[in-house]
């Protein structure tokens, strides 16, 4: 019995002797290996690109979200222009043609002017609740509108009515100056996605560098050698010029 247990002791000295300076050597090469990577210029510049990658990825949200507002508020002024001419149209057919209508004179418009015109011509049809307007003659006005209706399209697209061309002077400029606004939206979500391209680009290769990276490293591997030995000079090295893009997303998106 005691001779099994100086066997044992003897082994375990043994192999104590042998394991221990592994361990010991080991933990020493990951703890340097954590330093390095903590250190390293590449891990320095891939929180910077993280951190600026997030700031950026919210611009672009709000730069499309601004786009699609623009693009609708467009869409909108041709809707508000074809409004605007079709009550000045209505309203010059009204004044100029409506006592045309036999039976209706100057009192009778004012009437139906002040009593149910509200710009547009299907409003007139309306003048049949209009004291003095009996069924004869809300029957002819009925047909008056008829004809007037058919007379607006060709007023809006080629004929002439008073507020017309100050209207389409208005929503020309209003019109200019919005595609300009979705002309600089797009170029700058353009510029955004393409900086996103390179920054994203960038992360993933410094992302391939880790600790076990540069633990094979210290242990000779030579691939992982020139992996740290690129990753020790980040996006770029120290004495090199800053790339543009890099510039850029630091100075635009690199604030909270």
């Amino acid at each position: 019995m005691l001779m099994l247990v100086l066997l044992a002791t003897a082994l375990g000295l043994f192999f104590g002797s042998w394991l221990f300076p592994k361990l010991e050597f080991g933990l020493r090469l990951l703890l340097k290996a954590r330093n390095d990577y903590r250190t390293a210029r590449g891990t320095i510049h891939l929180k910077l690109l993280r951190k600026s990658l997030n700031n950026l990825q919210m611009r672009i949200k709000e730069e499309k979200k601004c786009l699609e507002k623009l693009r609708k508020y467009k869409m909108n002024l041709n809707y508000q222009r074809r409004k605007e001419l079709e009550v000045a149209a209505s309203t010059y057919l009204f004044n100029s043609e409506f006592t045309s209508i036999p039976g209706i004179g100057p009192i009778l418009k004012e009437r139906v002017m002040k009593n149910c015109f509200d710009g547009t011509l299907q409003s007139i049809r309306r003048a049949w609740m209009v004291r003095g307007i009996g069924e004869e003659r809300a029957h002819s006005i009925n047909l008056w509108v008829d004809r007037a209706q058919r007379k607006l399209s060709y007023l809006i697209m080629s004929g002439y009515f008073p507020g017309k061309d100050e209207i389409n002077k208005k929503y020309d400029l209003l019109e200019k100056e919005t595609e300009q606004r979705i002309v600089n939206a797009e170029n700058l979500l353009r510029e955004m996605l393409e900086l996103k391209k390179i920054a994203l680009k960038e992360v993933k290769k410094l992302r391939q560098v880790t600790i076990s990276t540069f633990i094979k490293s210290y242990r000779g591997n030579p691939q992982a050698s020139k992996a740290v030995t690129t990753y020790m000079m980040g996006c770029f090295p120290e004495w090199g010029k800053i790339p543009e893009w890099f510039k850029t997303l630091m100075e635009k998106y690199g604030n909270p």
